[in-house]
């Protein structure tokens, strides 16, 4: 009898638990989201030397609007300027009709360090968008670079790569370099047979920018979009910074040890506060244990980003 009183008091008590349960995870919650005002959105990017200009426009919606077609958030009709140290140069102008919120203009003269350029665009539907950058120089040369083997791995394809570059800081000014590996790959394609019988090959190349990096060795690098590393000159001005990192690659029978290049980019400081937000809200979205990260944004009254830099290509 206590047996059985004991089992009856058990089963009662899962079966509250189960229905408090049910009743936690089926709560209904309602919520009432801040009003939002409509914005044009754009992510533009320039860096010296740019002759071109190619500007997509689109704008952004509530949290709880639905967006029926890929069409609603594109933007037509809109008024795109490109200023140059204060005096307008150029109006951006429609693609084709049927890309309308793309705009494509050209420029008097290429994109220059030191220039003070801006992005004016209005809307007769939304507030005037404006940004301001100024390109920063570039880095010029390499003071020493360094490919070495690095210790085997389990893989036998798998060879490590351990690449050290330097480069000279400018002191006269605060800098915020983007930097990023890459390789162009030499392989050999089977093309048939010659007339004796014997294979046939054609040498092949291919390049790959921003390839993915196993580690480095400095401390203060972040990572940035795209397997790129961030870190400004705020420990070295003036001085020589050394950039060490280790990458791998799976080198088969028919293919050539990769030739390596490093890029350097020498960017603005938005766009080095962009690149680290969007990896960090890249890398945490949909996570319901990290705080959520905002992507930096530089355009007044509107939502997006306004980027320059200048970028350098060193083969290793």
């Amino acid at each position: 009898m206590k047996r059985t009183i004991v089992t009856l008091l058990a089963a009662s008590t899962l079966l509250v638990s189960m229905n408090s349960c049910e009743q936690f995870f089926n709560q209904v919650v309602e919520i009432d989201p801040p009003a939002y005002e409509p914005k044009l959105v754009f992510h533009q990017f320039v860096q010296t030397g740019d002759d071109t200009i190619k500007l997509l426009l689109t704008r952004n919606y509530g949290i709880l609007e639905t967006v029926e077609t890929e069409e609603k958030w594109q933007v037509a009709g809109a008024q795109v300027e490109w200023w140059q140290d204060g005096q307008k140069i150029t109006t951006l102008s429609p693609l084709s009709p049927d890309s309308s919120f793309v705009y494509l203009g050209a420029l008097p003269n290429p994109v220059e360090v030191g220039k003070k350029y801006e992005i004016k665009v209005s809307h007769p539907d939304f507030p005037t968008v404006t940004a301001m950058q100024s390109a920063p120089p570039p880095i010029n040369a390499l003071l020493s670079s360094k490919v070495t083997q690095g210790p085997p791995t389990n893989q036998p394809e798998e060879v490590v790569y351990q690449i050290e570059v330097s480069f000279q800081d400018p002191a006269e000014s605060e800098n915020h370099y983007e930097l990023s590996l890459g390789a162009i790959f030499t392989y050999l394609s089977f093309t048939g047979f010659d007339p004796q019988g014997n294979p046939t090959f054609d040498t092949l190349e291919s390049v790959s920018e921003d390839l993915y990096i196993r580690r480095t060795f400095d401390p203060l690098l972040l990572e940035g979009w795209g397997n790129t590393r961030l870190i400004s000159d705020r420990s070295f001005n003036g001085q020589p910074y050394v950039f060490k990192l280790e990458t791998s690659y799976y080198l088969f029978a028919n293919e050539f040890q990769p030739r390596y290049f490093i890029r350097i980019r020498n960017c603005t400081k938005e766009y080095y506060q962009w690149s680290r937000s969007y990896y960090q809200q890249y890398n945490t979205s949909g996570n319901p244990f990290v705080e959520p990260v905002s992507v930096f944004n530089n355009l007044e009254n509107g939502l997006g980003i306004f980027g320059m830099y200048s970028s350098s290509r060193f083969m290793l």
